[in-house]
């Protein structure tokens, strides 16, 4: 049928654009998965037509891999086996051993990730993705063969291609140094220690700037007694009118409000936000983990709706190059009460 080709061309047009189409809103889903996503989705919409396979969509598709390091568009991709290459002798005689289900695997790569020093995840992340691609392709293939065959090809790339062992070591300590910093910056950079006192009757007291609040233990954390005016609302989390009405007539408060410490000295509310409208007390307890701290910079930032910090900043403050009011707009800087 002389249509059928043009037919089959526009409609694969077609499908590539939705694909890329969710790519682009579907980050969540950006990842070895989601290419079988599109693969299912493909054939379901195009029954008639032969279902693209993950390879041919990888072509198509661009952008990055959550959160940091480049999206793996194949197992042979210079700048993740180079990763490998770097990767400590122990760590990658242990890899050889990566289990092929998805459990066991993960944690094993969570452990290299302890072992390296690597921290963020980001490229052990990678490791999955791609390891989880290998088996879709082969279940039975063990994680040595893999790899060596993995090693041996790239080796043979980089024997024909000039100055590729510069670019890739230059582009790897970019990434090196980017995914720590990010690490660094989501789990503790500008995390401040708060101050703990007992008085002669036994109570608890915890400092936040110039304010010292009663406390307790409670759970694994600290319950602190604090009037409302120091609880706030998350910028995430707004209130909806229609929600609070919904709860009005059917909620209760909490005992204690789940909340973190921004380093303005306010506790903004995890859970309860609409329930907090509701509560008629002067003064709330609110939970702060153990030991007593702010939120890091990042989640405070979020809280107050303040933009992060680009890469180039990030690195920058996480080897000591910048101070952390280079990273905080002057409309927020003077109401910081705990310094990072």
């Amino acid at each position: 049928m002389p249509g059928l080709p043009v037919l089959t061309m526009r409609t694969l047009a077609v499908s590539r654009f939705l694909a890329i189409t969710l790519a682009l809103i579907s980050p969540a889903t950006a990842g070895a998965g989601f290419f079988r996503f599109c693969d299912d989705f493909y054939g379901k919409l195009f029954p008639a037509i032969t279902r693209v396979e993950a390879a041919r969509l990888r072509k198509v598709l661009v952008g990055n891999t959550p959160p940091h390091f480049p999206r793996i568009r194949s197992p042979e991709e210079d700048l993740f086996w180079h990763g490998i290459l770097e990767l400590p002798k122990e760590a990658l005689e242990k890899l050889r051993l990566l289990p092929s289900n998805r459990e066991g695997s993960f944690r094993m790569l969570n452990e290299l990730d302890e072992i390296t020093g690597m921290k963020g995840g980001s490229f052990f992340r990678t490791v999955q993705n791609v390891w989880s691609d290998e088996l879709r392709r082969d279940a039975s293939r063990s994680a040595d063969d893999w790899l060596n065959s993995g090693i041996a090809r790239f080796r043979d790339h980089q024997k024909n291609s000039p100055g590729l062992a510069v670019r890739l070591k230059r582009e790897w300590n970019q990434e090196t140094r980017l995914f720590r910093a990010r690490d660094y910056w989501n789990r503790e950079a500008g995390v401040t220690a708060l101050p703990l006192r007992k008085d002669k009757n036994g109570r608890v007291w915890i400092q936040v700037g110039s304010t010292e609040y009663l406390a307790r233990r409670y759970g694994d954390g600290w319950a602190l007694t604090v009037p409302r005016s120091a609880v706030a609302h998350p910028a995430w989390n707004p209130l909806d009118a229609k929600k609070l009405a919904g709860i009005a007539k059917r909620a209760s408060a909490p005992k204690v409000y789940e909340t973190m410490l921004g380093h303005d000295g306010r506790f903004y509310l995890l859970d309860g936000n609409h329930r907090f409208e509701l509560d008629t007390k002067k003064l709330v307890e609110v939970r702060i983990p153990d030991p007593p701290s702010t939120a890091t910079l990042r989640h405070w930032f979020d809280a107050i709706n303040h933009p992060q910090p680009g890469e180039e900043r990030l690195m920058e403050y996480h080897e000591g190059g910048m101070d952390w009011r280079a990273l905080v707009e002057p409309r927020f800087r003077d109401r910081v009460i705990l310094k990072p």
